[in-house]
């Protein structure tokens, strides 16, 4: 009698022959990711203002005004400053609301926004600095998913989803019951060390307003020197 077993494991796909006329799936990044022609078809580079160069970070957009950025190469730790406001819409319009001095870092397919502890200083010796890194460490403001990786080496994030429908992480409740599926994108304009965004949208009253952003990088030494104080000021 001749018996015959039948595999029941599928081949793994770089081993399946695709037959004329069916598309092979598209080859991933190094770390897994989608390529970025895939993730960003439909989608244009913004131009930077200056010189026609890519700015400081790299924006994506499309004609449904959806928003992908793209952080540079050397994006890991790096100290960037993110004011924003609401700039219409409120009776303290255009009044800046807040303000964050953090940097971004990634964790596995995740880009991560902390905020450093600057508000603790340590003496200096050894055991104080190490208490002061073992209790004082920094903050995790908030996270975003890695979409793929951009043509420039830097990771790609949807900005829409995190400026625009998870805006409370930076507007509180001032953001609350407003509409994003109504809203546009104004501006989205990137300069050599700063971008500006700006969605409009519905707020919770129903009139509409205006986020604003605005993101820069900070230098680590800008060549400012403080002077001795005077005791006539205040």
């Amino acid at each position: 009698m001749l018996v015959i077993a039948l595999s029941t494991m599928t081949p793994p796909v770089d081993s399946i022959a695709f037959p004329m006329g069916m598309v092979e799936p598209p080859e991933k990044t190094e770390d897994g990711l989608p390529p970025f022609d895939e993730v960003a078809d439909g989608y244009e580079a913004v131009v930077s203002s200056v010189d026609g160069e890519t700015g400081f970070y790299t924006l994506y957009r499309n004609d449904k005004d959806h928003l992908l950025i793209e952080l540079p190469a050397g994006f890991d730790g790096q100290p960037i400053l993110i004011a924003y406001t609401v700039a219409s819409g409120i009776g303290q319009a255009g009044v800046q609301l807040g303000d964050m001095y953090v940097f971004w870092t990634r964790i596995h397919d995740q880009l991560v926004l902390v905020e450093p502890n600057l508000g603790t200083r340590n003496t200096g010796d050894s055991q104080s600095q190490q208490g002061y890194e073992r209790v004082f460490t920094d903050k995790v403001i908030l996270d975003v998913k890695i979409l793929t990786e951009g043509p420039n080496g830097g990771p790609v994030f949807d900005g829409t989803s995190l400026f625009l429908n998870d805006a409370s992480h930076f507007f509180g409740w001032q953001v609350s019951g407003a509409q994003t599926k109504l809203a546009t994108l104004e501006k989205a304009k990137s300069f050599s060390s700063n971008i500006e965004l700006a969605f409009k949208l519905q707020l919770r009253g129903g009139q509409f307003g205006t986020l604003s952003y605005s993101i820069r990088s900070i230098p680590e030494d800008s060549g400012y020197e403080p002077r001795i104080s005077d005791h006539r000021i205040g």
